[in-house]
C-alpha cells in the first residue's frame, strides 16, 4: 500500500507536466517520441557448472536471459522507457535456481521468470534528471547499491531518483526505495521485498581528476523477517591516480560505520573499511594489491544486502549471502591483463574473520572477456575456494556468451 501511495504522489505530478508541456518547447507527438526513441535488445546465454565437497550433486545451469525495451526520444525534457526480461532454462535443469524444488543439487540463483525489468518516467533538464519508477540503480562501485548485473535477473528498484550535477563535476544523488526485485525472481519468499530507504550520495569535483565522495544509506525493511536488517550507514571514499613516469599509480580508500536503523531490534555498531594501490603499466597491464575489512563482534557485522555482491569478495560467493558474524577481511591480489580484444583477470584472496583473525579460506579467480565485436562478447570464468576455518570447498565455473543489439 506504501508503495502504491508513493507512486500516485509522484506520478501524478510528472503527468501533469508531461500534458501541459507546449509543443514550442518539445514536440511530444507520439511521431516525435517514437522516431527518436531507441529500442533495445540483448541475449546472453550462460552455461554455470558447481561442485561443492558436499552430499549434494553437481549442478550445470544452462540459461538465456533475453531484454528488450523502448525508450523515448532521450532530447526531450520528459521521456519514458520500459523494459521486459525474460530467464529461462535450457535444456534439463541440473541445478537448484532456488525456486525449482531441485533441492540435490547445489545452488545456481538464476530461476525462470519473465517480468517487467524495468519502467519509469524521467525528466532532465541543464544539470538535473530524474525517474519515477521500477529502475536498475548503481552507486559507486555498487558495494552498497548495485543491480547484480552478473546474475541473469537483473535487481532493480521501485525508486524516485534525483540527481544534480555542477559545472565543476560535482554530483549529488537522492534516491527513495519503496521495493526491491532481487534476482531470485518474484517467486522465491525473499525474492521482492518492501522498504523505506534513503540513499544520499555526493561526490566532489575539481580533484584534478580524483574523486572524493561521502555517503549516506539509511535502509530500512518493511518484511518482518527483516526488520531486524535495517541499518543507517554513513561513509567517505577516495580514488584517483597519479603518472609516473610511464606508469600511472592507482589509488583507493573508504570508511564507513554502519548502526542499526528504525525498527531494528539488533544492536549494530560496525564498520567498514577498503585500502586498495595500483600499478598501470604502459602496456595498460594493472596489478593491484588490497584489502577490505567488514568488522564483527560474533554477534552482528557490517552488512551491505543491497548491492551487487558477486562483484566482492570472490566468485564463488561464499559470502555473498551475508557476512560472518565475526567480520571478514579479505586481503587480495588481482592481475589484469588487456590484449588486443581480449581482457583477462585473475585474483587472488586471502580470508579471515575481523575479530578473532581466525582463518576462513583462500579463493583464486580468473576471467577471461573476447569482444567479438562492438555487440558480441565471449566470456569464460572460474573461481576455486579452499576452505580452511568456514564453509566447504567450491569450485564454479562459467561460460557465456553475450549480444547486445
Amino acid at each position: 500500500m506504501q508503495g502504491t501511495r508513493v507512486w500516485i504522489a509522484c506520478s501524478v505530478p510528472v503527468a501533469v507536466l508531461l500534458s501541459s508541456v507546449s509543443r514550442g518547447a518539445d514536440d511530444y507527438s507520439p511521431r516525435a517520441l517514437f522516431e527518436g526513441g531507441e529500442w533495445s535488445l540483448d541475449a546472453r546465454y550462460r552455461v554455470e557448472t558447481v561442485d561443492q565437497d558436499n552430499a549434494l550433486d553437481s549442478a550445470t545451469a544452462s540459461t538465456l536471459r533475453t531484454r528488450g525495451g523502448f525508450e523515448t526520444n532521450p532530447s526531450l525534457m520528459f521521456g519514458a522507457k520500459i523494459e521486459v526480461e525474460d530467464v529461462h532454462a535450457i535444456g534439463g535443469q541440473h541445478y537448484n535456481s532456488t525456486t525449482n524444488h531441485r533441492t540435490r543439487y547445489s545452488v545456481v540463483p538464476d530461476p525462470n521468470a519473465t517480468e517487467v525489468n524495468q519502467a519509469y518516467l524521467s525528466a532532465r533538464g541543464s544539470g538535473f534528471a530524474a525517474r519515477i519508477g521500477r529502475q536498475a540503480i548503481v552507486l559507486d562501485n555498487s558495494r552498497y547499491i548495485g543491480d547484480a548485473g552478473f546474475r541473469q535477473n537483473q535487481q532493480t528498484f521501485d525508486a524516485l531518483t534525483l540527481q544534480a550535477t555542477t559545472p565543476t563535476g560535482s554530483r549529488f544523488i537522492y534516491d527513495y526505495l519503496w521495493k526491491i526485485h532481487r534476482f531470485f525472481g518474484d517467486d522465491h519468499p525473499l525474492g521482492e521485498l518492501d522498504l523505506r530507504s534513503h540513499l544520499l550520495n555526493y561526490s566532489l569535483g575539481r580533484l584534478n581528476g580524483d574523486r572524493l565522495t561521502a555517503y549516506g544509506y539509511l535502509v530500512e525493511f518493511d518484511a518482518a523477517p527483516l526488520k531486524d536488517s535495517s541499518t543507517q550507514t554513513f561513509g567517505v571514499s577516495y580514488d584517483g591516480s597519479r603518472d609516473v613516469s610511464k606508469r600511472k599509480v592507482l589509488y583507493r580508500a573508504e570508511y564507513a560505520h554502519q548502526a542499526d536503523y528504525a525498527d531494528s531490534a539488533r544492536d549494530v555498531n560496525a564498520w567498514y573499511g577498503n585500502l586498495e594501490l595500483g600499478l598501470r603499466f604502459s602496456s595498460q597491464w594493472v596489478a593491484t594489491a588490497g584489502v577490505e575489512w567488514l568488522s564483527g563482534d560474533g554477534i552482528s557485522s557490517f552488512q551491505t544486502p543491497l548491492g551487487t555482491l558477486h562483484k566482492f569478495n570472490g566468485f564463488a560467493d561464499i559470502f555473498a549471502e551475508a557476512t560472518p558474524a565475526e567480520g571478514l577481511q579479505d586481503r587480495y591480489l588481482r592481475l589484469y591483463v588487456p590484449i588486443e580484444s581480449t581482457r583477462f583477470i585473475v585474483t587472488v584472496h586471502d580470508f579471515r574473520s575481523d575479530s578473532t583473525s581466525r582463518d576462513y579460506g583462500s579463493e583464486v579467480d580468473a576471467e577471461l572477456n573476447w569482444r567479438l565485436t562492438s555487440s558480441w562478447l565471449v566470456g569464460v570464468k572460474f573461481a576455486d575456494y579452499n576452505a580452511n576455518g568456514l564453509a566447504i570447498d567450491t569450485r564454479k565455473a562459467w561460460l557465456w556468451v553475450e549480444a547486445d543489439f
